[in-house]
């Protein structure tokens, strides 16, 4: 987390209070490495109990949270255009209703490859959605034994530095989640004892997700038409699904993106919000208990696919 101290240098006649700025470096296990270079378009990854509150989490001020979200590391080259589409939808069945997914790109400024673990830190347990970081050594907020390293508490990890790419989020069906600022235009929680903390998303989001944001919405395969009614064949319409959301980012630098995927706050009464990892045999409660012919099944589970061209 991140805290501040305060240091007081007395200079003739003077007394100056300066004040630095620390973060808890905190490293994870990243859910898929790729090399686009060699693996344009990888088979569909399906990442198991997304967790609904992580993208934005209400115990992290409503900010993302790192170790419940999802993290996912390419390596492009300058030029080519990546298209991402998070579907949680179809690897549930159509069951998982009330899941919407969110995701942060960012180009991280590393000499390491895609591969190494000294990419595999951040600056905190908590992130900015539609922000950049650039944090100079940055130190580890306790000790790791995990990707290979073994670092103790205290121990710098290197600089971290983030610079963001974009953000997207799936608006669809979230009216009864939100207000609109009056003064902002911005999304916050619809619910007053939050309204403390400020936007519900960041700066530049608002309810059409319009600026640094994007709802999924339905469209035409030709842009100059934007009713289904005038969307004729040869060209085709796509319909806007909640739990859906597709973006792509063109590579203005070759190197490491770096991806979080994770929810919003699902909706009221939803099997989203609801349903939780259970065992088909009721006397077993974890996973590793949950032996064959039993069967282990979890809710909101995601299909990710990415392609470059």
């Amino acid at each position: 987390m991140k805290f501040y101290k305060k240091l007081a240098v007395t200079v003739p006649l003077i007394l100056v209070s300066l004040s630095f700025e620390a973060y808890a470096a905190t490293t994870f296990t990243p859910d898929l490495v790729l090399d686009t270079a060699t693996t344009p378009n990888p088979p569909v990854l399906q990442l198991k109990n997304v967790a609904t509150t992580s993208w934005v989490s209400p115990s992290m001020a409503y900010k993302g949270w790192t170790h419940n979200s999802k993290w996912l590391f390419l390596n492009v080259l300058k030029g080519k255009t990546v298209t991402i589409t998070l579907d949680s939808v179809t690897p549930n069945g159509g069951t998982s209703t009330g899941f919407h997914p969110g995701l942060t790109v960012w180009n991280r400024m590393t000499k390491f490859p895609v591969t190494d673990a000294r990419n595999y830190w951040i600056h905190d347990h908590f992130y900015k959605q539609a922000e950049s970081v650039n944090v100079s050594n940055a130190k580890a907020d306790t000790a790791y034994a995990l990707n290979g390293q073994k670092v103790v508490a205290g121990e710098s990890v290197g600089n971290i530095i983030l610079e963001y790419v974009t953000s997207a989020y799936d608006a669809k069906g979230l009216g009864d989640r939100f207000a609109v600022d009056s003064a902002t235009g911005m999304l916050k929680p619809a619910t007053t004892e939050t309204s403390f903390m400020g936007p519900y998303l960041p700066m530049g989001y608002n309810i059409l997700g319009a600026s640094n944001g994007l709802e999924d919405k339905a469209s035409c395969s030709d842009p100059t038409k934007t009713k289904q009614a005038d969307c004729v064949s040869p060209a085709t319409w796509k319909p806007s699904t909640p739990g859906i959301l597709t973006t792509s980012f063109t590579a203005t630098k070759g190197g490491i993106y770096q991806i979080v995927v994770g929810g919003l706050k699902p909706d009221t009464g939803s099997k989203a919000a609801t349903s939780k990892a259970a065992c088909s045999d009721t006397t077993k409660t974890t996973e590793a208990a949950c032996v064959a012919p039993a069967v282990w099944t979890t809710p909101n589970n995601m299909d990710i696919t990415i392609t470059v061209k």
